[in-house]
């Protein structure tokens, strides 16, 4: 799952404020670019290197519109916080996998209870043949 970046952008256009330069350098938007590239990869792996976020954002933040650096701090933050998130991940998983054991054994409960019927069924089978027979034979004697 790549970090949401949708959730930090506006809809609405960024006001230029006096510290926003009319034109960002293409050094700046290259370095621009390799955080894009980096906030589309899966989250975890983003976690799992932490660093290179905060390292671009230290390179390029003092020609930055500060609206630009508002944007970013997010990610930085989340990649800085990474064994914040592999515990919640961990926990989540371990939540999933109680959720699934418990439905796996009431499914085991239902398929016992479903054996045991047609245990006890074959179990009462014997008695209700030798009763049918004991019928048949009874007519048998008859004729």
């Amino acid at each position: 799952m790549p970090f949401a970046l949708d959730e930090y952008l506006d809809e609405e256009p960024i006001p230029i404020s006096e510290d926003t330069p009319t034109t960002i350098p293409d050094s700046i938007k290259a370095q621009l670019q390799r955080l894009i590239d980096h906030l589309e990869l899966d989250i975890s792996i983003l976690v799992q290197y932490a660093g290179s976020i905060r390292e671009i954002l230290n390179q390029i933040k003092d020609d930055l519109p500060s609206s630009l650096k508002e944007i970013i701090q997010p990610a930085a933050f989340l990649e800085g916080n990474g064994s914040k998130f592999f515990n919640a991940q961990s926990k989540l998983t371990a939540r999933e996998a109680q959720k699934n054991s418990t439905c796996a054994k009431g499914q085991s409960i239902q398929e016992i209870l479903s054996v045991k019927k047609t245990v006890d069924l074959l179990k009462e089978s014997p008695a209700e043949i030798n009763k049918d027979l004991a019928t048949l034979n009874e007519e048998i004697t008859q004729l």
